[in-house]
């Protein structure tokens, strides 16, 4: 008969040796289920690549932030001669 510190001795050292290769095996096999259920995942993930690919220059140009800018600064400039040019017209700016 064996105590029970024994007991518990040898399921922890079980358990920290067949954890790792029981959480693996059931990784795969969930690998394996997810390919089974859906079997276009790999050009699905290959397209995904391939768009990201492309996307990345993109996402590092100066894109529409200073697309956005040079508009508003070419509203407040003109704005800024209509109102410089309508005071001169009526006199208030000599």
């Amino acid at each position: 008969m064996y105590s029970e510190e024994e007991v518990t001795q040898l399921l922890d050292a079980l358990a920290a040796d067949q954890g790792p290769a029981i959480e693996n095996a059931y990784n795969k096999g969930y690998a394996a289920g997810a390919l089974d259920y859906y079997p276009n995942s790999a050009y699905w993930e290959a397209f995904s690549a391939g768009i990201s690919a492309s996307a990345k220059p993109q996402a590092t140009g100066p894109g529409w932030g200073l697309f956005a800018g040079s508009n508003v600064a070419s509203l407040s400039f003109g704005f800024a001669a209509g109102v410089y040019a309508a005071l001169r017209y009526t006199g208030v700016l000599k």
